[in-house]
């Protein structure tokens, strides 16, 4: 463990004192019982923060688990939890993150895995990856689907889910039954859809694409379904 002005490094096992620190780098295993405040909080062993963390980057390569977090950028290549809120201006997830308190941001990309049992709200989604959470709120939401996420609601005011024509997508990665978003509700002005499953879908201006099977189409503005896609039930409300 070494510990210079405003930087603590730790190397084997340490814990990280209240302060304010310009930089932290654990390469081996470190805790945090009291706040912390960051301005880059560099992640390759693995940390443990019983209290809140307030950082301005946060890059883990290892692992992380959290109690209340803050964050400008939080990137995450290896494994991520959060067992409290956490406010994250933009979320980069190329590992996997999991989350049991609502997650706050401007910014979500998914390349990993997302899990979430409370609320995710933010502006702008972006997923290649996949994202298992009870609701999600965004302005505009975009899934380029080739893993599977489940969703319970979708509240947005623009969401699109193609298939990326250029992604060969391996065996690995395909679902049994076709669906790549299998969703309870949505609800959005403008709705663009592939493989997707879902129950309702509520919206302005609806497009349902390819390899879809909705239960019930409400819509205000247009509706559009691509030959060999299911609309059990259609409603053009006034």
């Amino acid at each position: 463990m070494q510990s210079k002005t405003n930087q603590f490094i730790i190397s084997g096992k340490g814990l990280i004192p209240e302060g304010n620190f310009d930089y932290v780098k654990v390469n081996g295993s470190g805790k945090a019982f009291k706040p912390v405040t960051i301005k880059l909080l560099e992640i390759n062993g693995n940390l443990t923060a019983m209290a809140p963390i307030i950082a301005e980057v946060i890059n883990i390569t290892g692992t992380g688990k959290f109690r209340e977090l803050t964050s400008e950028k939080f990137s995450v290549y290896g494994g991520a939890s959060i067992d409290g809120p956490s406010s994250i201006e933009h979320l980069n997830i190329r590992g996997n993150f999991k989350s049991t308190g609502n997650i706050s941001s401007n910014r979500i990309d998914v390349y990993g895995k997302l899990r979430c049992t409370g609320e995710i709200e933010a502006e702008n989604v972006m997923t290649e990856g996949a994202i298992v959470a009870e609701l999600v709120n965004a302005e505009n939401i975009t899934m380029n689907v080739w893993h599977r996420s489940t969703i319970s609601i979708i509240q947005a005011t623009s969401i699109q889910v193609f298939k990326n024509p250029l992604h060969k997508v391996s065996e690995f990665f395909s679902t049994r039954d076709g669906f790549c978003l299998v969703v309870n509700e949505i609800e959005a002005d403008r709705i663009s859809l592939v493989a997707t499953k879902a129950q309702i879908v509520r919206g302005e201006d609806v497009t349902i694409g390819e390899g879809c099977n909705i239960e019930l189409v409400e819509y205000t503005g247009t509706l559009t379904v691509a030959p060999g896609a299911i609309v059990k039930s259609q409603v053009k409300v006034i």
